[in-house]
């Protein structure tokens, strides 16, 4: 039987502060590889290897706007935590048979701090976010985690990097 997941909703904190009623939408990083090819005589294709993960960023649009906010986002050069935690229900043909805690942890910089668009009763603001670390828990089941520095890559706790660190003698 399929099970269906139906997010209820989610709540992002900053550095241990929750932004509830803050933030409209949250953009997460994608992971994305940068790949190198190996051509071959003996291949009638060209197979490509993930080599090094490339920039991650998060962009995030405020519904509200306050001076610690405001303070966080301009210092380009102090990291910042940020965290999702999203609560989805488990439907299955039965109805629903259940909760599950979903939270992703990102720690980065802040690059670009708009400084927003102001119109009649409302403002607009937008900050993009460079992530060195992101993680994804289940029901506090890490199914992935990725550094840039120190360098971690971990799948379901698997380190995918441990063979790379012991050949360069880490």
């Amino acid at each position: 039987m399929n099970t269906i997941y139906k997010f209820d909703g989610a709540v992002v904190w900053l550095n241990g502060t929750s932004l509830a009623g803050e933030i409209n939408e949250i953009e997460l990083p994608e992971i994305s590889w940068d790949v190198i090819e190996h051509e071959t005589i003996a291949l009638i294709g060209t197979p490509e290897f993930a080599n090094k993960l490339e920039a991650m960023e998060s962009t995030i649009t405020w519904a509200s706007y306050s001076p610690d906010l405001a303070e966080a986002a301009a210092n380009a050069f102090r990291s910042v935590n940020l965290q999702i935690r999203a609560s989805a229900g488990q439907y299955t043909a039965n109805g629903k048979t259940g909760d599950i805690s979903l939270k992703i942890d990102l720690t980065g910089r802040f690059k670009n701090n708009q400084m927003g668009t102001f119109s009649p009763g409302e403002m607009e603001r937008e900050s993009v976010m460079t992530v060195d670390f992101v993680s994804e828990k289940w029901n506090n089941t890490e199914i992935l985690a990725i550094g840039i520095n120190p360098p971690i890559y971990r799948v379901r706790g698997r380190d995918l990097l441990e063979g790379m660190r012991r050949n360069l003698g880490g």
